[in-house]
């Protein structure tokens, strides 16, 4: 998904309008709205990835921490394993992608293995299945997302009046 796509639409102008007439805050809510609708299948296909690989708990700390959080900077939202705050993910890209043989050396220098961790790719697999499903929701859940948007900003300067 770090390619990006085009929007194209066909036969709604008016909206297209409306959109780049929002304020910069206004179509960052818009799109990020988007994406979080747009990333829930790969979430829901990472949660059952991790159960399957790693037993069917789940009250482990990596399996509450995936999930997405937006960025700061620009319109993007990132999803995966959360480390901030109450989210303990700390070791998630370890277990997708496992790590090669690890030593360590005893007191008298020899060398010990301390063992490997093989990946279980259960985000890599998410990704790599749930991606065109991703792209087409991102398309077909834009309009939806701004009218839906737009209607919930009437609604709340009516309510001021």
């Amino acid at each position: 998904m770090a390619d990006g796509f085009k929007l194209e639409s066909q036969g709604i102008k008016e909206l297209d309008q409306v959109f780049t007439t929002l304020c910069s805050s206004q179509q960052r809510a818009v799109m990020l709205s988007n994406f979080r609708k747009a990333a829930k299948p790969l979430i829901k296909q990472t949660r059952s990835n991790y159960k399957s690989n790693h037993g069917a708990t789940t009250k482990s700390g990596t399996f509450k921490s995936i999930g997405n959080s937006a960025r700061r900077q620009n319109i993007n939202l990132r999803v995966g394993a959360r480390v901030a705050g109450k989210y303990k993910g700390y070791h998630a890209h370890i277990l997708d992608k496992g790590t090669k043989e690890r030593f360590r050396t005893t007191k008298s220098g020899k060398r010990v293995s301390t063992g490997r961790i093989v990946g279980s790719k259960f985000f890599t697999n998410a990704v790599n299945t749930s991606q065109p499903q991703i792209e087409k929701r991102i398309k077909d859940e834009f309009y939806s997302t701004l009218s839906a948007y737009i209607q919930r900003y009437n609604k709340r300067k009516s309510k001021q009046k």
